[in-house]
């Protein structure tokens, strides 16, 4: 029983660093800006989530639930140019409050959204997540955007987390345009 116990208290700490939650952890001291998410995502896209399914996915040995997302690109701002991007993300979105991917802070998607979302570079048990955890993925709405967060700063899931938003610029609070984003991002990505 202590085996176990011992070797399911190591698979679950193995998942949290893999799946980002360093991450979460220093999001929580400080929120990152534009420029530190820009810099740390493999991958910055505007796009439409087309699709949502739920899974499971041996982790370090364990057996943790995970999402898939499926997202029609609008926009490539950084990384390899596709028309759909695929990517798996610990965590369900009707995963409740203990949910790993809840307690690690990341964000979940809902088929027909268009979102803005910097993804860190896939991790070798094949999972990623957006920099900064919800600071690094923004719902759009017309010609603007608001970050997305589901960790503890904010009420549940799809709360605004206006922290990253604020560093962008003097002049922002909990939204900005998606035009000063763009800029913003594509300024980054040519240093």
């Amino acid at each position: 029983m202590r085996d176990a116990r011992l070797l399911l208290t190591t698979a679950l700490l193995t998942a949290l660093a893999v799946c980002g939650a360093p991450e979460a952890a220093a999001r929580m001291a400080a929120p990152p800006t534009l420029a530190e998410m820009t810099k740390s995502a493999a991958r910055v896209f505007r796009g439409h989530c087309t699709a949502v399914k739920t899974g499971v996915a041996t982790i370090a040995g364990a057996r943790l639930p995970v999402t898939t997302y499926r997202f029609r690109v609008r926009e490539h701002l950084k990384g390899r140019r596709r028309a759909t991007v695929t990517f798996r993300q610990v965590g369900r979105p009707d995963g409740g409050p203990r949910d790993l991917g809840r307690l690690a802070g990341l964000p979940v998607y809902a088929a027909g959204s268009e979102y803005v979302l910097f993804l860190l570079p896939v991790s070798t048990a094949g999972m990623t997540s957006p920099a900064g955890a919800g600071d690094g993925a923004f719902v759009v709405s017309g010609d603007m955007v608001r970050a997305v967060h589901a960790g503890p700063r904010t009420s549940g899931p799809g709360g605004l987390a206006p922290q990253a938003l604020r560093a962008a610029g003097p002049s922002t609070t909990d939204a900005m345009s998606y035009a000063d984003l763009r800029r913003a991002v594509l300024a980054e990505v040519r240093r």
